[in-house]
């Protein structure tokens, strides 16, 4: 299967298998260092990161977000990786 049958083939699936394909391909780049990420966006993470420290009740976990927006699962059942 080539790149264009595949993106054909993602195209027909439901949204919600979709986004978790796509947040698992990003998730793989970040990881794997192939997707540096820039100084500013560097240094934007630290800025949430010392707002959350210095409010911690205003934020959300990210477990509380997908379930939000109806992505805890996968299809099949799956939970959804932590991020």
């Amino acid at each position: 299967m080539n790149v264009e049958e595949m993106i054909a083939t993602i195209q027909r699936m439901d949204p919600k298998d979709q986004v978790l394909i796509a947040s698992r391909v990003l998730d793989e780049l970040c990881l794997s260092g192939r997707f540096p990420l820039s100084d500013e966006a560097k240094a934007e993470l630290d800025r949430r990161e010392q707002e959350l420290l210095a409010n911690p009740s205003r934020g959300q976990t990210w477990e509380e977000v997908q379930k939000e927006l109806g992505w805890s699962s996968s299809s099949d059942g799956e939970e959804a990786d932590e991020r």
